[in-house]
C-alpha cells in the first residue's frame, strides 16, 4: 500500500532524525485525520524512539485497530514490546504478522531475535530455519540464519550458507556489508582469524571513504582551545541547576549501555538513551571556522540568559517521561565534545566517562555495521586509531580544565567486579545503593542501541582483551594508537 503524502513527509522527516519535527507533523496530521493509520504507526516509531514506550504502544495499536491485517504494524508493535523486555507480547505480534503474511520476513526476524534475547538460541534456530526452508529469503534473513547458526555453535554451517550472497553486486551496499560482517563473525568465532579480517575488511571497504581525519582533528583542537581553562573560568553561568542530569561519554563500545543500564535499574533514576538533545542546543551557539564548516561555540561569548535558557529547555524536554526520577541519564556519547557547555550550563551535573582498552574498543567497533552515514572513523583500523588519539587528548584537557564532577569507569573494571563498581556508580550519581541495579538484565526499559542483546543478560567478560589473539593483524592499529595504549594500562 502506497504511503499517503502526509505519511511521506513524516517518514523523510523520521529517517533523517528530526523526531520532534516528525512528532509535530503527526500530532497536527492527525488532529484532522484521526483515523490515518499510516500516521498513527509512524507516530508509534516517532514514540518509541523518542522514548516514550507507553504512548508508542498505543498509537501502534490504534493503528492495527485500523488495520489489523498490515504486517508491519504488528510488526513495529512486537520490536517496541522486545526491546521492553516483554519477550512473550512480542511473539505473539510477531505470529500475527507471519499468519496474516507468511512470507513476512521482518516478523520472521523479531521472531528469532526475541527467541535469542530470551537466551532459547536452539528455539531463535527453529524458527529461522522455518523461513529458510520456504525458499526465496530475503539478504537479512540470510544474514540472521548465520549469526543464529553461529550462537548454537554451527560456524562452518553459517560460512556455507553465506557463500551464495557473496559476490551479488546487485544488493544494496549495506545488505552486503552485512553479509561480510557476518562472514567475519562467523570466522572469528571458529578461531580463523585471518578469514576473518578479510571478510570485516572487505565489509568496511564496500561503503568507500569516509573519514576525514583533517576536519575532525581540527575540530577536536578548535573545542579545546575555545573552552580553555581562562575562558570557561571568566565566562558566565547558568542560573539553572543541573544537579540531577547525568551524562554518559565516552566512544562507542566502551561499555556505556551496561553503565546506563546499572544505572537506570535504580528508581530513582531515569535513562533517555542516546538523546541528540543537547547537541542540537549547542549547535546554535556554534561559531564557523575559517572556511565555513561548522565548530565548536565561543564560551566567553555566552551570557547567562542564554545558558539559562539553554539549560531549561534541556531539562524540560528530557523529564517529560521521567516520573518521580531525580536523576536523568543521557548517554549520547558524542557530549564529550561538549563538556565545557555542560558545565556552565547545567552546574551541578555529573559526567561518566566510560573508557575501554583502545585495542579491544578500536577492534569491536571495526568489526560492526554502524548505520549508514554514522561512525565513519570505524571503517578502518588506522582511522579508528586516529580517532582513539584526539578523543582521548580532548578528554585529557577536560581532566586539566574542567571542575564538573566526572567519574572515569573502566568497562574491564566493571566486568571483573561488578557490584563494586556498581556501587561507585550509584555513589557518584548521589543516590542511596539499590540491589536493583545487579539485575539490570531483568530491566523492562527500552533499549535501542548495538547492545541491547548484551544488557538483556547478566555480565560476561568474552569481549575483555580480545584484541589479543589477532597479532600482528592489528599492526595498523597498533601504530596509530601508539603511547595511548601503555597510558591505558591492562
Amino acid at each position: 500500500m502506497a504511503r499517503s503524502g502526509h505519511a511521506k513527509a513524516i517518514a523523510t522527516m523520521l529517517y533523517s532524525g528530526d523526531l520532534n519535527g516528525a512528532l509535530a507533523a503527526c500530532e497536527d496530521t492527525l488532529q484532522g485525520h484521526p483515523n490515518d493509520d499510516e500516521v498513527l504507526a509512524l507516530q508509534g516509531q516517532v514514540l518509541a524512539q523518542l522514548r516514550r514506550r507507553d504512548e508508542a504502544m498505543a498509537s501502534l495499536m490504534k493503528a492495527i485497530r485500523l488495520e489489523p491485517k498490515r504486517p508491519e504494524y504488528t510488526t513495529l508493535l512486537g520490536e517496541l514490546y522486545m526491546n521492553s523486555g516483554r519477550y512473550r507480547d512480542a511473539l505473539v505480534q510477531y505470529d500475527k504478522a507471519i499468519k496474516a503474511h507468511p512470507l513476512y520476513d521482518p516478523a520472521w526476524a523479531g521472531k528469532a531475535s526475541t527467541y535469542l534475547r530470551m537466551g532459547k538460541a536452539d528455539k531463535a534456530r527453529k524458527v529461522i530455519q522455518q523461513r529458510v526452508d520456504s525458499g526465496n529469503i530475503s539478504p537479512p534473513i540470510a544474514v540472521l540464519h548465520a549469526r543464529v547458526l553461529v550462537k548454537v555453535g554451527e560456524t562452518e554451517a553459517a560460512v556455507d550458507s553465506l557463500h551464495p550472497y557473496l559476490n551479488d553486486t546487485s544488493l544494496p551496499i549495506e545488505n552486503q556489508r552485512s553479509i561480510w560482517f557476518a562472514l567475519g563473525s562467523a570466522h572469528e568465532k571458529a578461531g580463523k582469524l585471518p578469514a576473518a579480517f578479510e571478510a570485516y575488511a572487505h565489509a568496511n571497504g564496500l561503503i568507500g571513504p569516509r573519514w576525514d581525519a583533517e576536519m575532525q582533528n581540527r575540530l577536536h583542537d578548535l573545542t579545546a582551545a575555545r573552552c580553555s581553562a581562562t575562558d570557561l573560568q571568566s565566562c558566565a553561568q547558568s542560573e539553572v541547576d543541573g544537579t540531577g542530569m547525568v551524562f554518559i561519554v565516552g566512544l562507542p563500545r566502551c561499555g556505556s549501555t551496561l553503565t546506563e543500564q546499572i544505572l537506570h535499574s535504580h528508581p530513582a533514576a531515569h535513562g533517555i538513551g542516546e538523546s541528540e538533545l543537547l547537541p542540537i542546543i549547542a549547535a546554535r551557539f556554534q561559531e564557523a571556522t575559517d572556511d565555513g564548516a561548522p565548530g565548536p561555540m565561543i564560551m566567553k561569548d555566552l551570557d547567562a540568559a542564554m545558558l539559562s535558557a539553554a539549560a531549561t529547555e534541556y531539562i524540560d524536554k528530557t523529564t517529560v517521561n521521567s516520573g518521580d526520577a531525580t536523576r536523568i541519564i543521557d548517554k549520547q556519547l558524542g557530549n564529550y565534545l561538549y563538556l565545557g557547555f555542560i558545565q556552565k550550563t547545567l552546574p551541578g551535573a555529573r559526567i561518566i566517562h566510560c573508557r575501554r582498552n583502545p585495542m579491544d574498543l578500536c577492534l569491536s567497533a571495526w568489526t560492526r555495521q554502524f548505520p549508514p552515514g554514522t561512525n565513519a572513523w570505524a571503517d578502518g583500523l588506522d582511522s579508528a586509531g586516529e580517532l582513539y588519539c584526539m578523543y582521548e587528548h580532548l578528554m585529557e584537557h577536560w581532566r586539566n580544565t574542567l571542575s564538573i564532577p566526572m567519574l572515569e569507569l573502566r568497562y574491564e573494571d566493571l566486568v571483573q567486579d561488578t557490584e563494586a563498581h556498581s556501587r561507585r556508580i550509584i555513589e557518584f550519581c548521589g543516590l542511596e545503593w539499590d540491589p536493583a541495579c545487579l539485575r539490570f538484565w531483568e530491566n523492562k526499559r527500552t533499549v535501542l542501541t548495538m547492545s541491547s542483546d548484551q544488557v538483556r543478560q547478566p555480565i560476561y567478560d568474552s569481549a575483555r582483551n580480545r584484541h589479543q589473539a589477532w597479532g600482528d593483524l592489528l599492526a595498523p592499529l597498533a601504530d596509530a594508537l601508539g603511547g595511548t595504549i601503555e597510558r591505558y594500562g591492562s
